[in-house]
């Protein structure tokens, strides 16, 4: 009996195990984590990383990419902020949110999925002040179409900050799978906000693509 139950307890473990790895390996996390190369450290270039960036687009077997400070796994730099539905805040339409500063190219780099309206462009000046928000900050925020709608946040010198909605991203996962997916943000960047290169490969000679790069 000792034996039975000792083999049952067994294979139920190796059962929940399997799953679990199954899960982990088969989950869709809403972006793409394949070919997908990241050089550190772009921060040191300065006002050379784009230059740098176009120079690595140029590269064989190098199919696209962008210049963030944000990455969308668990031990990533992580930027939450206040905001309101109205532009006078109070404990009934604040909400926190992750924001994260991004170039035109990083949802199409990161294979992320826009679901309504659109992504940024140069062609629009009013960028400056755009966010893409994920559906959670959609579902929160209540409004049957969120494209056009505005929210706010204190600009820390007295003032209040506008963002108007461009589009909405399909939710994906930047946090442990262990948490749910909270609301969030992308914002526009205009500067040198960024930390890393994030580059699509085709190639799997990464060798020679390191030797290219030098």
């Amino acid at each position: 009996m000792f034996q039975f139950a000792t083999s049952i307890v067994l294979i139920v473990s190796t059962v929940v195990v399997y799953k679990q790895l199954n899960y982990i390996q088969t989950k869709k996390l809403g972006f793409n984590k394949n070919q997908v190369l990241v050089i550190n450290g772009a921060g040191a270039l300065k006002t050379n990383a784009i230059p740098f960036k176009n120079e690595v687009l140029n590269l064989k077997g190098v199919s696209g990419g962008t210049l963030s400070a944000y990455l969308p796994v668990s031990n990533s730099a992580r930027n939450d902020n206040t905001f309101s539905k109205d532009a006078v805040m109070d404990q009934k339409n604040g909400f926190n949110m992750q924001t994260w500063m991004v170039d035109y190219d990083y949802m199409k780099t990161m294979g992320m999925e826009i679901i309504k309206g659109r992504n940024f462009s140069n062609a629009f000046g009013e960028d400056s002040t755009a966010t893409i928000i994920n559906e959670t900050t959609a579902k929160l925020l209540g409004y049957n179409d969120p494209i056009g709608q505005k929210f706010y946040a204190p600009d820390g010198k007295g003032g209040t900050d506008v963002y108007h909605i461009i589009g909405v991203v399909k939710n994906f996962n930047f946090e442990s799978l262990y948490n749910s997916i909270k609301p969030f943000g992308f914002v526009q960047d205009l500067g040198n906000s960024h930390s890393f290169i994030i580059a699509n490969v085709t190639t799997k000679n990464y060798a020679a693509l390191f030797l290219l790069a030098h």
